[in-house]
């Protein structure tokens, strides 16, 4: 599975910055589960609308941020295996 992260090059050797705080799984899935339900209440409101398809977009995006955020809380997804001093 791919990782993004910046990399910083620093004496020694490149490491990746911000991919390993504890409680990004949790802010993702809060993210995730945020989008979900402005899109429903969205939806709820003024009606879905095709043209274009910003809503089932965003809802598609949604649903993936909460997949990859329940895998990394499972630690089967991203972070599986890093430790502190690797990337």
């Amino acid at each position: 599975m791919l990782t993004w992260c910046r990399v910083v090059v620093a004496p020694g050797r490149p490491r990746c910055v911000g991919s390993r705080h504890p409680l990004a799984p949790t802010a993702a899935l809060l993210v995730g589960v945020g989008l979900l339900i402005w899109v429903a209440v969205e939806v709820a409101i003024i009606g879905y609308s095709n043209e274009p398809s910003l809503q089932a977009i965003y809802g598609i995006l949604g649903v993936a941020i909460v997949l990859v955020a329940v895998r990394s809380l499972q630690g089967v997804g991203i972070g599986k295996g890093l430790s502190l001093a690797k990337c």
